[in-house]
């Protein structure tokens, strides 16, 4: 006996569902677009600091400048690598996108060690006390935590190694993401809080500087977003 074909209204309402409607396509456009602009602001920020800093005219200027360019820029860039919209690198094998993030990270954080010490010796030149504003304190938080974020990444990068057997892969891969924007999060909170600092105050309109504390916001959202997205709804951690 024939099987008998499904009804037409059946065939047409399974169609219009696989097929994205003229709305979500205009909205994926829209976010596409939107998260490429922040390809622009992750390289205007930091060039606006230094700017404003002229890396090396004195030691100080060589702080804000590193830092910028290691949270703002490097950090951020080599999370975005594995974006499903906005990777630079979207065409390419996950394997090529995993050691740009990892050359990208390595000089975030040289970059973020060589700031940190720019201020830590400035300060001792001056005559002036460690970490007494929020800033100093969240500063020394992330650099501590993008450090003990990186010996996380080398178990990733090699689950042979002693410190990455007692997990499983999978399982080391979601907690590094996780981890990571964690420490992201806190990265954002130190750039936004050196953008009150008095040294850029006094540099900067309020517009720019409110501008700036924006760029801090965006980045923590999209980077907080993607990896939820990947791990929170996909996969959740420990399975």
């Amino acid at each position: 006996m024939k099987e008998e074909s499904p009804p037409i209204e059946q065939e047409s309402s399974q169609l219009s569902s696989a097929v994205p409607s003229p709305t979500e396509k205009s909205r994926k456009v829209e976010r596409s677009s939107f998260l490429s602009m922040v390809h622009i602001v992750a390289v205007g920020l930091p060039l606006l600091v230094i700017w404003f800093a002229q890396p090396g005219t004195s030691l100080f200027s060589w702080h804000p400048t590193l830092m910028t360019l290691s949270f703002g820029f490097l950090m951020f860039e080599a999370i975005l690598m594995f974006s499903p919209q906005s990777s630079l690198i979207l065409s390419f094998p996950r394997a090529t996108k995993i050691k740009f993030h990892w050359i990208l990270q390595t000089a975030a954080v040289i970059f973020a060690l060589g700031g940190f010490a720019a201020i830590y010796i400035n300060k001792n030149m001056h005559n002036k006390p460690h970490f007494q504003s929020w800033h100093g304190l969240f500063g020394f938080c992330t650099v501590i935590l993008i450090c003990l974020q990186s010996l996380q990444g080398v178990a990733v990068l090699y689950p042979k190694w002693p410190l990455a057997r007692k997990m499983k892969p999978r399982q080391l891969k979601q907690l590094h993401a996780v981890c990571g924007s964690l420490v992201f999060l806190v990265a954002c909170a130190t750039l936004g809080l050196g953008f009150y600092s008095n040294w850029f105050t006094k540099n900067v309109h309020v517009y720019v500087q409110f501008c700036s504390v924006l760029s801090c916001i965006a980045f923590a959202g999209i980077v907080t977003g993607q990896v939820y997205t990947e791990y929170g709804l996909k996969r959740p951690l420990g399975t």
